[in-house]
């Protein structure tokens, strides 16, 4: 596809810089990058594990109509050009989002390094660490690379260390970027028990299958 945004008001097009072919978006916003909906896209939609499996296995099997496996899925596992694309998403996330310094996967980066409008960029939020232990899984299952074993033992130390409350269990839903809590709230209308149960069975499935060495079945 070749085109270039047309008609843009005269206001706009003095701020905005916008196109395919190499160039770079000059507004904060749109170089704004969320390294976990990155990772989450390399491994929620390649899983060879669907959601509806969990559901079952808790008992609500009849409430609950299964997922067809869709052909992304296939071509994920086959080690197509899909498996290329989600590892690549994943290692460039990973270096994007990882912070070297606290530990921890940040909750924004920018395109080009500049600064940041959204004030709570270097947060650490308890889902993109769970989508992480699901990403850096999957790849390591699909490739055996070692680099996403590393990764994944990395997210999940790090995530059990800060977030977890070892008094009443569970985990807290937002720490500062040195990984003190910052609230500890642990249910809300955005935190709810989604992200850990989910991360933490799909990871344990991947890892039954392996010690049994087949694949979890679709």
């Amino acid at each position: 596809m070749r085109h270039r945004i047309q008609s843009i008001p005269a206001k706009v097009s003095a701020k905005v810089c916008a196109g395919i072919e190499g160039w770079l978006l000059i507004l904060s916003l749109w170089r704004t990058l969320l390294p976990a909906y990155s990772l989450k896209c390399a491994g929620l939609k390649g899983s060879p594990i669907r959601d509806d499996q969990c559901i079952r296995g808790s008992g609500y099997a009849s409430t609950v109509k299964p997922k067809t496996k869709d052909r992304f899925s296939v071509a994920l596992c086959s080690g197509s050009r899909e498996l290329k694309t989600g590892c690549t998403i994943v290692d460039w996330m990973w270096k994007r989002g990882w912070d070297d310094e606290c530990g921890g996967l940040r909750y924004y980066d920018d395109l080009k390094g500049l600064p940041i409008q959204e004030y709570w960029h270097d947060m650490k939020f308890w889902w993109p660490h769970c989508e992480a232990m699901i990403a850096t899984a999957l790849a390591w299952k699909l490739t055996g690379q070692e680099r996403y074993a590393e990764w994944h033992e990395q997210v999940h130390d790090w995530s059990f260390e800060h977030f977890a409350d070892p008094e009443f269990g569970e985990w807290f839903g937002y720490l500062r970027r040195d990984g003190s809590v910052s609230s500890r709230l642990k249910g809300s209308m955005f935190k709810g028990p989604f992200h850990l149960p989910r991360a933490l069975w799909y990871c344990w499935k991947l890892l039954e299958a392996d010690d049994r060495d087949t694949a979890p079945t679709p």
